[in-house]
């Protein structure tokens, strides 16, 4: 994939998670989720921590988005 394209994937996927974790979790507030060179971030402040057994739910949502 060229990395334009792979850009656009990143940057989609980010937005993609913050709308499953305001989805899951609304209390959560969101700051900035860019793309980096080697994928993405979101930087999140939620009510409470999220755990290693939330990501799958996470990733569930977002593929049902």
């Amino acid at each position: 994939m060229d990395q334009h394209k792979l850009a656009i994937l990143r940057h989609s996927t980010a937005h993609l998670l913050a709308h499953a974790i305001k989805e899951l979790y609304p209390d959560t507030m969101l700051t900035i989720g860019p793309p980096t060179e080697t994928g993405f971030f979101y930087d999140l402040l939620p009510k409470k921590n999220f755990k290693e057994e939330d990501l799958p739910i996470i990733e569930e949502r977002m593929r049902e988005i």
